[in-house]
């Protein structure tokens, strides 16, 4: 399977005034603005991939060689589905009806399936033989998303903050751990966690 994010998030998970003062930085100073956009990018997307969860509302597209009864789709909360694309036998490019399908979706799981009188197109044997196209996120709003998340992405934040501001210089990451309390944030957040 290929998967990828083919449209980013419009709003951040957590805004840069929310960022200064959980890192106590003065909301008119703007010395170190380009450095916290950054570091919240970068512990949104760590957050996102340790869980397996779209925060913000974002469009994925997975690919696959072709599909059984049900596919289950790898990046949750899932929206909607915006299109099934996927090349004939003669490799010619089609689209499908996504009336055709079901989407049975919840908060940590989703799935799709053809209806009972439809079936997975056939495909042709390739890597990115369907493609299925979705809408993933808990919505556009960033209170939508639960607080042990965005407190696990402020978290980080201020622990690369607090780094950079002692002027630690750290060959290797792994010498890096993060904070204190991160992990027992995300965890039950963890697709397939068992607790």
């Amino acid at each position: 399977m290929l998967i990828e994010r083919l449209v980013a998030p419009t709003v951040d998970v957590l805004t840069l005034a929310e960022i200064k003062e959980h890192c106590e930085v003065e909301p008119d100073a703007s010395d170190h603005d380009a450095m916290l956009q950054r570091f919240l990018t970068t512990a949104t997307a760590m957050v996102e991939d340790a869980t397996g969860r779209a925060l913000m509302t974002q469009t994925w597209a997975m690919s696959l060689r072709c599909a059984s009864a049900r596919v289950e789709i790898p990046r949750v909360p899932v929206q909607s589905l915006s299109e099934i694309r996927y090349f004939d036998t003669d490799d010619a490019p089609q689209t499908a009806t996504l009336a055709d399908f079901y989407l049975f979706k919840g908060p940590d799981s989703a799935v799709i399936e053809p209806k009972s009188t439809k079936a997975w197109p056939t495909v042709m044997r390739r890597d990115d033989a369907l493609t299925i196209e979705f809408l993933a996120g808990y919505g556009s709003d960033p209170e939508d998303v639960p607080a042990p998340l965005r407190n696990a992405v402020a978290m980080l934040v201020l622990h690369w903050y607090d780094l950079a501001r002692a002027a630690v210089v750290v060959a290797d990451t792994r010498a890096m751990p993060v904070p204190l309390g991160y992990e027992s944030l995300i965890n039950r957040y963890r697709l397939r966690w068992a607790a």
